[in-house]
């Protein structure tokens, strides 16, 4: 079993990845967030300034997003010439404005456009060439259509959020539908969406006991330690305190360093504590009021729930 960490758009870039993962390991790779696919004429490394030069702390995947099988294609060779060995096509995301340019989940309809893509791809580069993608934009027929028409490629893997587009990132994960992509696909499959306890996982795996990998997101975010006790690493929570508490700092260190200002700072940090505060001692209400802070009162109140947290 292999685990991968989720991309998370404007979250998971390079600085964050390796702070995070020189705290909390054991992950086989990390997906980056995706660039849009560009042609051949735009290529240039420092398009791909949040992955290249490699330099993560762990093995990295590229994801790429588009619906131009050509754009598509040269994005994909070129990453492979800087040395990536695989790339992921994103067709996840549920963000109305991408979805609505048939991007993302918005071209899972399509499952001719997506074969074209997969062809294309596997014809002109021999990058190993991965899918990330949901049940469907509307229906979980999307995904069935889709595996038909990619199960003869030599795609390196399927990654299957368990949600419709249309949900984005509301209600539970439908492992039933999930069953039928599990039966259908004959491509390595992965399975992403609502593990957040080893409980989770272990559902999870008891049901669907061929996959190939299982990818965490928000669970991991919620529960930097997760990983650690799926596979059986016994955490007191005072090193959990102390553990947390020096991966926030360094964290803040980082960011101090690298942006310019203290404002980008705070507002990075305000899209972590959205998840951090599941395993602080906060409410909801409580997160509302510390969101409405600002400056060095956000980062000493942070810092200070940093130290409590995991009680």
């Amino acid at each position: 079993m292999k685990f991968y960490f989720a991309p998370f758009h404007g979250i998971s870039l390079r600085l964050f990845r390796n702070v995070f993962f020189n705290h909390f390991g054991g992950f086989d790779a990390v997906m980056a967030p995706f660039v849009a696919a560009v042609p051949a004429s735009h290529l240039k490394p420092s398009y791909f300034s949040d992955t290249y030069p490699l330099s993560d702390t762990l093995p990295l995947i590229p994801q790429i997003m588009g619906n131009n099988a050509q754009d598509i294609a040269d994005t994909a060779a070129y990453l492979y010439d800087l040395g990536f060995e695989k790339v992921n096509l994103n067709l996840g995301c549920p963000m109305p404005k991408i979805t609505r340019k048939r991007r993302a989940c918005g071209l899972m309809p399509f499952a001719d456009e997506i074969e074209q893509i997969v062809d294309r791809v596997c014809e002109t580069s021999p990058v190993k060439f991965s899918l990330k993608m949901r049940l469907g934009m509307f229906s979980a027929e999307e995904s069935i259509a889709i595996l038909n028409r990619v199960n003869n490629y030599p795609l390196d893997e399927v990654i299957i959020h368990a949600r419709l587009g249309i949900q984005q990132y509301e209600g539970e994960a439908d492992r039933q539908a999930f069953r039928t992509c599990y039966q259908v696909c004959r491509l390595p499959l992965c399975y992403n969406g609502d593990v957040f306890t080893k409980e989770d996982f272990c559902s999870v795996t008891w049901q669907f006991p061929n996959l190939r990998a299982v990818m965490l997101g928000r669970g991991m975010l919620q529960n930097p330690f997760l990983l650690e006790e799926i596979k059986e690493n016994m955490i007191s929570a005072e090193e959990k305190n102390k553990r947390f508490a020096v991966f926030y700092q360094d964290l803040i260190s980082a960011y101090q360093q690298y942006f310019p200002c203290q404002t980008i700072i705070v507002n990075r940090l305000k899209e972590l504590w959205k998840y951090f505060y599941h395993f602080a001692p906060l409410s909801d209400a409580g997160l509302q009021q510390l969101l409405r802070q600002q400056g060095d009162a956000f980062l000493s109140a942070t810092c200070q729930l940093a130290e409590k947290s995991f009680i």
